[in-house]
């Protein structure tokens, strides 16, 4: 089945539907340094670099598209589909109306952060399902963490499918799985020393990003654009560090150098922490890959009319003005769960004085109250440093 993808990033999409067999034919990705990882790893396949100049894509069996974020992100403007970057997944369906029914994909996927359904009420998944519905497209849609695909990274996304011939449930509600063993709430009674523990540097005063045996979601870099993997606090050594670039390249679940195509260029660590914080986690896109391969129309999940309140469920589907919600979770088949402490290869890089300090000076009057252990071993890694 060929593929034609737009707002490709680095390719993680198509990474985990190639592993299926599948086949990309066509790119389109405006960041210089992503069309640099494009070309040099999807050697051959053409790489247009701006989807509103766009004026058709080649006949295709499945659309990819993670059209950009920070409109739609907690972290973001929060501006929705009004903003200038995440309205831009209206070009998608310009260039499918552009096409006859007949020759449009039978197969749409669609990837975005989880905070869609919440935002100002679930707007933009309002506009997008009711844009699908009128290109003649059934849609099912459903919040994923990566984790549930065996990498230890806490990263919830919203996965919309759309199919032209037959139910998109069928692809997303195939089972369910419930819930992992992890805990990331902040008990200090929750907290096993054996274990390792991610959180958000960079932060401090109203959040900490934390996560068991996993690190938060990997970002993009900071609102000026410095670089901020994700911290790990190892509470058996009272350590702190963050992850090297060829550890986070593997928990989005490429292989070590992925992004590693920048030689001699200053700029190209930085470049290469957004292009890996920016892309789709790859296990998670052969999950679907493999989904659309088995496409049938059974739905294992109970489901129900769709109630609207102030927002969206976390997973539904829909067709024709009717619309079901889903009991479903996060977490969609069994898959071994590799922890922190087992999965990374590479040394931590340890924190900084500056930067453990600045934490500290945060975190000590954060709102969600961390766990005094962590406190407590932040204060012995900074005496430990003077």
């Amino acid at each position: 089945m060929k593929i034609c993808s737009l707002f490709s990033g680095i390719g993680g999409l198509e990474f985990g539907f190639h592993a299926e067999g599948f086949q990309t034919i066509y790119f389109n990705e405006l960041d210089p340094f992503a069309q640099r990882v494009l070309k040099t790893r999807y050697e051959g396949v053409p790489v247009e670099t701006d989807v509103s100049k766009a004026r058709s894509i080649p006949d295709c069996d499945v659309l990819t598209a993670g059209f950009p974020c920070q409109d739609l992100s907690l972290a973001g403007p929060k501006s929705g589909l009004v903003g200038a970057r995440s309205g831009l997944v209206n070009e998608i369906f310009r260039l499918l109306e552009a096409k006859p029914k007949t020759a449009r994909p039978p197969y749409l996927v669609f990837e975005n952060v989880a905070y869609m359904v919440r935002l100002a009420g679930g707007s933009a998944l309002t506009h997008i399902t009711d844009e699908l519905e009128r290109l003649g497209y059934s849609w099912a849609y459903r919040v994923l963490d990566a984790r549930a695909f065996g990498t230890p990274q806490r990263r919830h996304r919203i996965i919309i499918i759309a199919t032209l011939d037959q139910s998109a449930a069928g692809i997303l509600f195939p089972a369910d799985y419930g819930q992992l063993a992890v805990t990331d709430g902040i008990d200090d009674k929750e907290i096993d020393i054996a274990k390792w523990y991610g959180f958000y540097w960079t932060e401090g005063r109203r959040g900490l990003g934390w996560a068991e045996n996993s690190v938060p979601p990997i970002k993009g870099g900071s609102s000026i654009g410095i670089p901020s993997p994700p911290a790990i606090w190892q509470p058996e050594a009272a350590h702190f560090g963050t992850i090297s670039l060829s550890d986070a390249e593997r928990l989005q679940g490429f292989p070590s150098g992925w992004t590693d195509v920048f030689e001699g260029d200053k700029q190209g660590e930085k470049s290469r922490w957004k292009l890996i914080g920016n892309a789709v986690c790859t296990p998670m896109s052969n999950w679907i890959a493999r989904r659309i391969k088995a496409h049938g129309e059974d739905i294992a999940c109970n489901f129900y009319d769709m109630q609207r309140k102030r927002s969206w469920p976390m997973a539904g589907f829909g067709r024709e003005g009717k619309r079901f919600q889903v009991d479903a979770s996060m977490y969609p088949e069994k898959c071994e769960f590799i922890p922190l402490k087992a999965f990374l290869k590479d040394p931590l890089k340890p924190l900084s004085h500056r930067a453990i300090s600045g934490y500290y000076s945060r975190v000590v009057d954060c709102s969600c109250r961390p766990p005094a252990r962590f406190v407590s071993d932040i204060r012995k890694y900074i005496e430990s440093l003077n």
